[in-house]
């Protein structure tokens, strides 16, 4: 990912790690943006992920999928890629599970997905 990166915007700064820590200072960013990802993290992941998070952006904005039976659902998927199939956990969120998870405020409730700033 990083190659193609490169070859698409070659100015951009670009950086690889493991995580946790976040490689960046405390208070590096005035907002930290996730999607897609928050919903894919088991409890000590999620906390671990909060706290880093808090530290180096003041602001979180966290956009994950919303539940399609209208209840906070977490369970094992099955994926499938070429010929590999796998599980992953995965949460689908209402928009109060994951506002008062986050005890943040949702700024998008859309069908599909979900926007809570934090």
């Amino acid at each position: 990912m990083l190659a193609l990166t490169r070859a698409r915007v070659p100015d951009a700064r670009l950086m690889q790690a493991l995580f946790p820590p976040l490689p960046f200072a405390t208070g590096a960013f005035d907002r930290l943006v996730t999607a897609n990802f928050y919903g894919l993290l088991r409890p000590a992941e999620r906390a671990l992920f909060l706290t880093e998070a808090r530290r180096v952006a003041r602001e979180l904005l966290v956009i994950d999928l919303r539940s399609d039976s209208g209840t906070h659902q977490e369970r094992h998927e099955v994926r499938t890629v070429e010929q590999d199939t796998y599980s992953i956990y995965r949460r689908r969120f209402t928009p109060q599970s994951l506002s008062t998870e986050l005890d943040g405020e949702v700024i998008y409730g859309g069908r599909y997905f979900l926007v809570v700033q934090v």
